[in-house]
């Protein structure tokens, strides 16, 4: 199939997509906090099934703060999982997932959230190589370590340029520094709090 790449600022490389589904599923995982690492066509499954030896790559793979670890199918729509080809598919990655102990998730195009949800994904994951400073950094973590506040308080914050501030805002909630409301159009009235943080001794999905 035709590929087309987006580079990463979060998890710094560049990964391979084939459709819509794919490309919306790799800026979610730009910025949704919580996603502490992703990766695009992680493995190759065989399988003889019937007599008939069957091969499936599946499309992704996460790696959740909690230790989740997620192996991924996408389709535009629900019903491409029910013809024969997204049947089989379905039937090797959850075999696959249970043999590793990960979880096996099927994602649609409608499963990634509205269109300001995407809108709002859109902005943030624009700004995934705007340069931070390490004060700006730490300016942040300090200001949601006491609680939620608003964006506009946060941009001031950062920046005497609230342009500026927004870009370092969304640069840092791609950092795992802060985490913006992402369920309303973002504005100054914004909710900010701090990102979730990672278990330790995380597992790996690199494979």
């Amino acid at each position: 199939m035709p590929t087309r790449s987006y580079t990463s600022g979060r998890f710094d490389e560049s990964h391979p997509l084939e459709c819509q589904t794919e490309f919306r599923l790799a800026r979610h995982n730009e910025v949704m906090p919580g996603i502490r690492d992703a990766v695009p066509q992680p493995c190759r499954i065989e399988a003889v099934v019937d007599g008939i030896r069957r091969i499936h790559i599946p499309d992704g793979s996460r790696l959740w703060f909690d230790g989740r670890r997620e192996l991924i199918d996408v389709k535009r729509d629900v019903c491409d999982f029910r013809d024969a080809g997204g049947v089989m598919q379905r039937l090797l990655g959850s075999a696959a997932a249970a043999a590793l102990g990960w979880d096996y998730v099927m994602i649609t195009l409608a499963a990634l959230g509205d269109q300001d949800f995407n809108d709002n994904v859109d902005l943030v994951q624009s700004h995934r190589f705007t340069s931070v400073t390490t004060r700006q950094r730490a300016d942040a973590a300090a200001a949601v370590a006491k609680g939620t506040l608003s964006l506009g308080a946060l941009m001031n914050l950062l920046c005497e340029d609230r342009r500026n501030g927004l870009a370092a805002a969304c640069a840092l909630m791609v950092r795992h520094v802060v985490a913006i409301d992402l369920d309303r159009p973002i504005g100054p009235a914004s909710i900010v709090t701090a990102a979730p943080v990672a278990m330790t001794r995380l597992p790996s999905i690199r494979l």
